[in-house]
């Protein structure tokens, strides 16, 4: 028997898509990858939370929006992308090899202090 990796029951979350077990909603889940933490990052910072169960929450993610028939939600979306900073420098450039950061814009460092 297979056991369901997402579940949704009214009395946990208020019915949203939670993580089999827990009370860790698919958006927590998609919120933290869209600030930019990686699948590693989650994992190890919440314990309940399992490489496929992150990888399941993008694959749900791309169903809604493959269901969703509203053009204006699309547009939003994509609108709300390219506000947060994503796609506006790239949009007249066919796709290929990423380009170099920009090295003229500060950026934090959120990794390990080094040397200590």
């Amino acid at each position: 028997m297979k056991v369901p990796l997402f579940v949704s029951d009214r009395s946990v979350r208020a019915g949203e898509p939670v993580i089999a077990g827990t009370r860790v909603v698919i958006s927590d889940i998609l919120e933290w990858l869209a600030a930019g933490d990686r699948v590693r990052q989650i994992t190890n910072n919440h314990r309940e939370v399992s490489g496929p169960a992150v990888r399941g929450a993008i694959q749900y993610a791309v169903l809604v929006l493959e269901a969703q028939g509203d053009e204006r939600v699309r547009r939003e979306a994509l609108a709300k992308l390219v506000e947060m900073g994503y796609g506006a420098d790239t949009e007249d450039e066919p796709p290929g090899r990423a380009k170099p950061p920009d090295m003229s814009v500060p950026t934090a460092y959120l990794g390990r202090a080094q040397g200590k």
